[in-house]
């Protein structure tokens, strides 16, 4: 009898002192853990384990307790990626795959940051791009750096260089502004066309040039209700086979519509083409073909391709 009261108080002894022993890690591991020191914490944890590995507490705090080891250092990493503390970014991302090594997030994270490193010299070679006049190249590498490096200063000056590059190329055609607010009508019958175009200048305030190859006696018939000063012109110049050159906001030339005469009055721009993804002489029989453009001229040693058209075609190509 007395034998077996000292066997049970044994055990009972030792599965106090697991107990005990258990809590102690809990407890030890829960400060540590709170603390921020994730690593040390999750570490007391496993050492509890192996001294009470039927622990289901134990368990239980080593799963949660790695859940929130990532999740903070995660939150963390990120927030040092954000305010460009690249290397400190780095070290807790590492952090992460020493507690999950597969967490796929601090992973990607990492590659991004390599990616990163090469920023100055995908610069570099960016405004390299934008001097040789290679707009799409320079435009290409700066997004990409964007992408992954919102507030890279030098990206973001780079980029308004390429603006203002690209804005200069855009032709500014002028637009034609009238003083009348309103729809007209129109009603002639067998009219000179001169003396219609003396009505309109009136009634909207525009000047119109004729070309001295116009015929003077030139009639047209027209009418028309509730229609834009615009499309009233255009309907007049259709009927008489007559273009149009917009001068300035408030003033029109009327010419004939001949191939000679439309070469005098187009504006033509000239743009070289500094190409990466295509063979000069390729994109030559391109544009050749689909803009029907004569004045082409390339520099195979460059690969540029220089072009004289209307700004229209300049443009598509």
């Amino acid at each position: 009898m007395n034998k077996s009261r000292l066997l049970m108080s044994l055990f009972l002894c030792a599965g106090l002192a697991a107990c005990s022993s258990a809590q102690v890690a809990r407890d030890e591991a829960s400060a540590l853990i709170e603390s921020g020191q994730y690593e040390a914490g999750l570490a007391r944890i496993e050492e509890g384990l192996r001294e009470n590995p039927r622990d289901t507490e134990l368990h239980m705090a080593l799963n949660s307790g790695r859940a929130l080891a990532v999740t903070s250092l995660l939150s963390q990493a990120d927030m040092d990626r954000a305010q460009r503390n690249f290397a400190g970014a780095r070290m807790t991302y590492s952090r992460v795959l020493n507690i999950e090594p597969n967490n796929r997030r601090a992973q990607d994270s990492l590659r991004q940051l390599d990616y990163l490193r090469s920023m100055d010299e995908k610069l570099e070679l960016a405004r390299g791009d934008l001097r040789r006049g290679d707009i799409y190249g320079a435009d290409r590498q700066v997004k990409q750096i964007l992408e992954l490096d919102p507030k890279n200063d030098g990206a973001l000056e780079l980029q308004d260089s390429i603006r203002l590059v690209q804005s200069r190329n855009v032709v500014q055609y002028p637009q034609l502004r009238t003083r009348l607010d309103r729809p007209v009508t129109l009603e002639f019958r067998d009219a000179n066309l001169k003396t219609i175009f003396e009505v309109l200048s009136q009634v909207a305030g525009l000047n119109f040039i004729f070309d001295k190859d116009l015929r003077p006696d030139m009639k047209a018939t027209i009418f028309v209700r509730d229609v834009r000063i615009e499309d009233a012109v255009e309907l007049l110049l259709q009927q008489n086979q007559l273009h149009q050159k917009v001068v300035n906001e408030n003033t029109v030339l009327i010419y004939p519509d001949s191939p000679q005469k439309i070469k005098d009055y187009q504006e033509l721009v000239m743009r070289t083409f500094y190409l990466t993804s295509i063979d000069a002489n390729t994109a030559l029989n391109m544009i050749k073909t689909m803009l029907k453009t004569r004045d082409v001229f390339v520099d195979e040693r460059l690969n540029t391709l220089t072009m004289r058209d209307t700004g229209d075609a300049v443009r598509m190509a």
